[in-house]
């Protein structure tokens, strides 16, 4: 069962997803905020992000900079509301971008396709290497 970190900071949002993916036979993680995020990523197996761009503090261009930092392999989705505001930067790292409002269908497609590209989940950095690092 591959596992989806989903980081988004409206709640509704959260619910609502991570419900429609675990009925999809999906393990969901999920981050109401970026740092929280990049966090899970480190202590957990996960096949790929679903970002939020617009976020409070860490915006998504960020955190999707910091996970692929660590996680060179770990395929990122971003959702957001409005893509034509998505930095370019953030298009060049991103495996994909959904808008918020194009529906389930669309998401789960862009879900189905980075696992096919990325089949195995991204092994989380352990602790020792970060004290060595």
């Amino acid at each position: 069962m591959p596992t989806i970190l989903y980081i988004d900071d409206v709640p509704q949002a959260l619910v609502l997803r991570k419900s429609i993916l675990e009925e999809r036979g999906y393990q969901v993680l999920t981050a109401s905020e970026g740092l929280k995020g990049i966090e899970i990523a480190r202590e957990h197996l996960i096949d790929a992000v679903l970002l939020d761009y617009d976020l409070p503090g860490m915006r998504g261009d960020e955190v999707a900079e910091l996970l692929k930092r660590e996680h060179p392999m770990l395929p990122i989705i971003v959702l957001t509301g409005h893509a034509w505001d998505i930095p370019e930067m953030l298009l060049r790292i991103s495996d994909g971008v959904v808008e918020k409002g194009e529906g389930v269908a669309v998401l789960l497609m862009a879900i189905k396709k980075v696992l096919k590209r990325h089949p195995k989940p991204v092994t989380p950095k352990k602790k020792e290497e970060k004290k060595a690092g």
